[in-house]
C-alpha cells in the first residue's frame, strides 16, 4: 500500500497545484478555470486508479502522457521562443512524466 501512496504523488500535487491556481488567482501558469477543474478531476481519479494498484492505470498513463507531451511541450516551446522565458512547469512535466511511466513499467507493480 505504501507503494502505491508513492505512486499516486506526483498526481496528487499536481491536484494540489490547480486548486491552488484556482483560490489564489495570478498563481502558476495562466489557464481558464474549466481546464483546472478538468485536471483537478483527472488528477483525483488518476491518483485513486494508482492506489487501487489496477493495469488499467498504465494504459490511462499512457494517453495522459501523450496529451500532456503535446500540451505542456508546445507550451514549454512557445515560451521559450516567443516570450523568452521558461516554463518550469512544463518542464518539469515534461521530463518527469515519460520517467515516471518508464519507471512504473519497469518495477512490475501493476500486473
Amino acid at each position: 500500500m505504501k507503494y502505491r501512496l508513492l505512486i499516486a504523488l506526483p498526481f496528487i500535487i499536481s491536484m494540489i497545484y490547480h486548486i491552488a491556481t484556482i483560490v489564489f488567482p495570478g498563481f502558476g501558469e495562466p489557464s481558464s478555470l474549466h481546464r483546472h477543474l478538468l485536471f483537478i478531476f483527472i488528477n483525483f481519479s488518476m491518483s485513486a486508479l494508482a492506489i487501487s494498484g489496477r493495469k488499467f492505470f498504465l494504459y490511462l498513463l499512457a494517453i495522459l502522457l501523450i496529451q500532456q507531451l503535446y500540451s505542456h511541450g508546445t507550451a514549454f516551446y512557445l515560451k521559450w521562443f516567443l516570450e523568452d522565458r521558461v516554463d518550469y512547469y512544463s518542464l518539469v512535466v515534461c521530463l518527469g512524466l515519460p520517467i515516471y511511466f518508464v519507471l512504473l513499467i519497469k518495477s512490475k507493480l501493476f500486473k
